[in-house]
């Protein structure tokens, strides 16, 4: 792990774990969740946070999990709460926040609005890749005729060991339309690829339940396009790193992983099409 320099990481799920009062414990509860990945990866220069985006989750989506809340859960009038009644500096409103798609957008983007309010003494760069800025379209409010294709571009904040929060820009020469966290993780994996130097390595932190999702996705994402080696190894390594309930975690070497499976099949992009 020493190698690793820039990392990414899920962070969609969390944040619906916070047992807190109040916004501004949110802050606290997440830079808690950081501290053991910035304790581990020393050499950890650069960190992206991939926030869920739901702007860009599939309507028949939303319609099939809105089925199954109505199925489960009592009539609520949370829907009709504006985002200021559900999350600020003195409240959170857990039922809101997690029933209502208003309250998962807040929830989302809260950290990137107060980005300058995280209290990180290190020196490092962080990337977050929510909605909370949507480009791309010049209709007014409320246009329903609008057919322009929004995206997301993250915003960008720097840090220092002196002084905490130094700067933020937004970075324009990324679109991202990517609904699930775990897929731009893939996304940032080969933007930052031409970054990294040889003996260098990245990894993909996942902190909710789809663990599964996120190594699949890594297996076939990285079996077709990521460089390599004359002899047909990779060039830079990818770990995926799952955290788990207990402060449990797994630890996969995506790079190796393929490697291996390919020797055995013997073709080099059999790994994840090839049915057994």
């Amino acid at each position: 792990m020493q190698s690793v320099k820039v990392a990414t990481i899920e962070f969609a799920g969390v944040k619906f774990k916070c047992k807190v009062p109040r916004g501004q414990r949110v802050l606290i509860f997440l830079k808690k969740l950081k501290k053991p990945t910035l304790g581990m990866l020393l050499r950890l220069k650069r960190l992206v946070v991939c926030e869920e985006k739901y702007s860009y989750t599939p309507d028949d989506l939303k319609a099939a999990t809105r089925e199954q809340r109505q199925k489960s859960r009592n009539s609520s009038i949370a829907h009709l709460k504006l985002s200021t009644e559900m999350i600020n500096e003195h409240k959170f409103q857990k039922e809101a926040i997690t029933s209502t798609l208003e309250g998962k957008i807040q929830i989302s983007t809260y950290l990137v609005k107060h980005a300058d309010q995280l209290k990180l003494n290190n020196n490092i760069t962080l990337d977050f890749d929510s909605e909370y800025i949507l480009q791309g379209c010049q209709c007014e409010d409320g246009n329903e005729s609008c057919q322009c294709k929004r995206y997301a571009v993250p915003l960008r904040c720097k840090y220092s060991e002196e002084n905490g929060f130094e700067s933020s820009e937004i970075s324009t020469s990324i679109h991202q339309t990517k609904g699930e966290a775990e897929m731009a993780q893939v996304d940032w994996i080969f933007e930052i690829e031409p970054e990294l130097a040889s003996g260098e390595a990245v990894i993909s932190i996942v902190t909710s339940g789809d663990c599964i999702d996120a190594v699949v996705i890594h297996l076939f994402a990285l079996s077709r396009l990521w460089p390599r080696k004359d002899d047909s190894t990779f060039k830079i390594p990818v770990y995926v790193f799952l955290q788990k309930p207990g402060k449990i975690f797994d630890l996969y070497c995506i790079t190796r992983m393929l490697e291996v499976l390919e020797k055995q099949l013997q073709d080099k992009h059999s790994t994840v099409l090839r049915r057994q």
